[in-house]
Parts: C-alpha cells; structure tokens; sequence
C-alpha cells in the first residue's frame, strides 16, 4: 500500500482538547489510582512502625530510663545506646511544649537555659513544626508517636507527588514515596528533628519543577513558601 503524503488538512491548526471533552470515566480512573497510591503510601509509613508500637501506644527506648535518676534499675539490658537521645531530649522536650500549649501558654522562650532550650527559639525542639502541631491535637501520651508518623507521611505524600509531576505512574510513585519514607534517613532519624526538615524535601521539588515548567505558577510558588516555611519552623 502507497503511505498518504501530508496535506494541507494535516498542516492545519486542531481544535484545542478542553476540559470538558475528558472522558469522565477515564478522570474517574485516574483519580481512583492515585487515591489507591497515596493511600499505600500513608500506610506504609503506619505499618512501618507497627513492631516498635506493638508493646505500648508510645514510642521511645525507654529501657534507656533504667540508667537515669529515679527510674535507674539495675538489669535491665538497653538495646539500643544510640537512641539516648530520644529519650533524654526530644520525648521530654515534646511533654513539655505539649503542657504549656495545653496550658494556654506559647512555648517560645526558657529564660533560665542557653538559647531559650528547650522551646521554640532553641529551633532543635521545632514545636511549632507541622508535626509537633498535629502532636498538640492529640493526648500527650500520644504526641511523640504521632510526630514521627507525620514526618513519615509528608515525606512520603510529598515524594509521590513529585514522582507524578515527572510523569510517572501511580503504581511507580507510590513506590518512589514508599522508598523515600522509609529510607534509611528518614525512619533511622525519625524521632530526631532534622527529619522535621528534610520530610518537606518532595513537596519542594514538586513546587520547583512546577514553577521551571511554568504551569501554575502561582499555585505553585505558594506550594513553595508553605514546604519551605515548614521546613523551617520544623528546625
């Protein structure tokens, strides 16, 4: 067979493809697989904490308390020195700014410590993080844990986000926010309050290569401001 030649007719401007020529059901199916996506994304961060949840509803070694004041007992072995921090630091710094919220009071500044320590111009505390706000909505016993699940989830939303805006399938960036929630610099340091940080990383490279593309620019820069603003209220 003799391949047609182009013509005139195929040189000629196309009617514009709008909005309201989308096959429905075909929106609904694309809404439907990023909904499945993100909702794999959001429970692999829950499940991802489920063996450190499974003696009690907070998280924290505190088999680290065995050494320190009134709690010390002798025998009891401490599997993990690394993590002293956490209980030493960020799980009292966290009950604390908890209380004063709770009490009417903003935790701004500890006049008695170095940098105001351990409130809100210290930064390392980030109480008024995103994290730390959703900690506040919830009983103090559970605000440490609701922390790190937070951090887990903006790290994760906000990589698969990313991944679509690059083209990818639902199916390859719910994998991309998987992989990066669950990342050896997220979930080792989750309980510390750099990951407060670095959590927003997806969202601001979302907005960035938004905003380089030129599509919805404005939407777009403000998606950047909140990310970074975020970032540093996170620390």
């Amino acid at each position: 067979m003799r391949e047609r030649g182009v013509g005139l007719d195929d040189l000629a401007p196309q009617p514009a493809v709008m909005v309201g020529d989308v096959d429905p059901p075909q929106a609904r199916s694309a809404w439907v697989r990023d909904a499945v996506g993100l909702a794999w994304t959001i429970a692999a961060a829950a499940l991802v904490l489920l063996p450190a949840l499974r003696p009690g509803v907070s998280l924290g070694p505190f088999d680290l308390l065995s050494r320190f004041g009134l709690t010390r007992h002798v025998g009891v072995a401490v599997h993990n020195y690394v993590q002293a921090d956490q209980i030493q630091q960020f799980v009292p710094w966290t009950n604390l700014a908890w209380h004063q919220v709770h009490s009417g009071q903003l935790p701004l500044w500890n006049p008695e410590n170095v940098l105001g320590m351990p409130l809100a111009f210290n930064w390392q505390s980030g109480v008024f993080s995103l994290p730390a706000l959703v900690g506040y909505l919830l009983p103090v016993s559970y605000a440490y844990t609701a922390i790190v699940l937070t951090k887990l989830v903006i790290a994760g939303t906000g990589a698969y986000a990313l991944c679509r805006v690059l083209g990818l399938g639902p199916l390859a960036a719910a994998f991309g926010g998987t992989a990066f929630e669950l990342s050896g610099p997220m979930v080792v340091h989750a309980g510390w309050p750099h990951t407060s940080v670095t959590c927003w990383a997806g969202w601001v490279l979302f907005a960035v290569v938004g905003i380089i593309r030129g599509t919805h620019r404005l939407g777009n820069t403000a998606v950047l401001a909140v990310a970074v603003g975020w970032a540093v209220y996170g620390g």
